[in-house]
């Protein structure tokens, strides 16, 4: 009587196809895990780039002046700040698409409202203060400035993807921000210029103060 031949995998065998599975995944998931960090912060930079364009635009329609503006985060402050007018507000006319204003990597680690904001987005102004607005105009005392006072455009940070002010700064890299204003390890920010080119960058906190302690 011939004997029919059973052609299923052993357990051992099975443990074996598990091990492997279980090791590529190990190696492959922190090389996808990057590849999407890359992809959100060149949509990062693109946003960024959007919004250089409306405040050049924005620019032209008011004689060279920037908008008068508070900061997003305004509400977090103690006492809070008025939440309007924001940079969102004064630039709506030239941008639609409220997706703009947020970066996914910030979203996804701070949350939409992190700043308490329903009609803000992620992006800050680099100042040197939570109380002073040195290119957008400050609000509190109707002061303008103009794209003519800035002598070196290219150099000049304008905007960037967060706020050291509420540590919400680094979406974009694997530290906390509370790691990174200890030296813990360097920060990955997005920034915009004022000429509109957009750069990601990786930073010390001390090269971190350089650019934003940077005179007008």
């Amino acid at each position: 009587m011939k004997r029919t031949r059973n052609y299923g995998f052993t357990l051992i065998e099975l443990l074996v196809v598990i091990a492997i599975i279980s090791i590529l995944a190990s190696i492959l998931t922190p090389v996808y895990s990057r590849a999407q960090e890359k992809a959100r912060q060149i949509d990062c930079g693109s946003n960024l780039r959007q919004l250089g364009m409306a405040l050049m635009m924005y620019t032209q329609d008011y004689d060279g002046l920037y908008p008068i503006a508070y900061a997003f985060w305004t509400g977090t402050l103690n006492p809070p700040l008025p939440q309007v007018p924001n940079l969102k507000t004064c630039l709506d006319s030239y941008i639609r698409n409220d997706q703009i204003w947020w970066c996914r990597s910030w979203v996804g680690k701070y949350g939409y409202y992190a700043w308490r904001n329903p009609r803000g987005g992620n992006y800050d102004f680099i100042v040197p203060s939570p109380n002073t607005h040195p290119v957008i105009g400050d609000p509190t005392t109707g002061r303008v400035w103009s794209d003519a006072s800035l002598t070196r455009p290219s150099e000049y940070p304008l905007l960037f993807c967060g706020s050291p002010w509420t540590l919400t700064l680094n979406a974009h890299s694997g530290i906390s921000d509370e790691e990174f204003f200890q030296g813990g390890g360097l920060g990955t920010i997005n920034i915009l210029y004022a000429d509109g080119h957009v750069k990601i960058q990786n930073l010390t906190v001390q090269r971190w103060n350089q650019l934003y302690m940077r005179p007008r």
